[in-house]
């Protein structure tokens, strides 16, 4: 995770997904280690530390690993924790920041890809599809895999089953002031916490994405797919996909919310496949009101 809840003008969604995994009885997480990439590492770890401190949850452990994209290969406290709780146990990796931790245990243990059922990535698009919110010309970038596509790259060389969480299915959800005052009706610390920080989140939305012609009254609260594969899985759609790293050049001009560029990039692109017979899906639809209950129910 790249957390940066309580970060002025950066993401939430990692804090919700934390909270909902943390609060689902179909799983337990077993550990969790950081990232740069919506922030720098340092703030991501306070970022993590803050919210474990407004929260009752378990004793969960956690280590900090990649500062940037030129520490993939390099081992870290991050990377001995992944190796050692894959050692352990078979897992599911749900990865909701840059790969880089994951993909270098990979490089320094290959053989703990035994012992991964799957990875849940928050990433990937259908060609040419351009991450837009509203009718704003300011787009959003494929963030966790721009940040590293070699990682990714590594990922998919080690033929480990991969769902994809994109930015397709994410847009779909919004939370807006009406769900925000259903979170804080729960009356405990970290509800109170998550609609205290998701506020001026909400308002930056607003201020950044509404246009004359279109208003925007929510965002997308991205990573909480991830983690919805694996407690409601019933209410997604998916299909089974060829993902491929390819060079174009579609959105490298966008006014975008994150930086602006020109000239050609990677893409992760998802390609549907006539049957479900691959090891990759890419979930693109779900059942909006039954997700955004369930999602409600656990943020307390």
């Amino acid at each position: 995770t790249d957390i940066a809840m309580g970060i002025p003008e950066r993401d939430v969604d990692d804090g919700l997904a934390i909270i909902m995994a943390l609060n689902s009885k179909q799983i337990e997480v077993a550990a969790i280690t950081l990232t740069w990439g919506n922030d720098s590492l340092e703030n991501v770890s306070k970022s993590l530390k803050t919210l474990f401190d407004k929260g009752n949850f378990p004793n969960i452990e956690t280590a900090r690993g990649a500062s940037s994209q030129d520490d993939l290969g390099k081992d870290t406290k991050a990377t001995e924790l992944i190796i050692k709780t894959l050692e352990k146990e078979s897992a599911t990796i749900v990865a909701i920041g840059p790969a880089t931790n994951l993909a270098s245990a990979i490089k320094i243990r290959p053989a703990i890809t035994e012992n991964i059922k799957e990875v849940i990535m928050v990433a990937a698009r259908q060609p040419g599809q351009r991450f837009l919110t509203g009718n704003h010309s300011k787009g959003h970038p494929d963030l966790n895999f721009e940040r590293d596509p070699e990682a990714v790259r590594i990922l998919l060389d080690s033929d480990i089953p991969i769902t994809f969480a994109p930015f397709e299915v994410s847009s779909k959800v919004w939370i807006n002031q009406t769900v925000l005052d259903k979170v804080n009706s729960h009356e405990t610390t970290i509800s109170g916490y998550i609609y205290e920080q998701c506020l001026p989140w909400l308002k930056f939305w607003q201020e950044t994405f509404s246009t004359p012609l279109y208003s925007i009254n929510g965002f997308n609260p991205f990573d909480t797919l991830a983690i919805a594969w694996s407690t409601d899985r019933k209410l997604l759609n998916w299909r089974a996909c060829d993902p491929s790293i390819e060079t174009d050049d579609y959105d490298t001009t966008d006014n975008a919310v994150q930086g602006s560029g020109s000239g050609k990039k990677l893409y992760l692109h998802a390609r549907f496949k006539k049957n479900n017979s691959s090891r990759y899906r890419y979930i693109f639809d779900l059942a909006r009101e039954e997700f955004l209950e369930s999602l409600i129910s656990r943020l307390k």
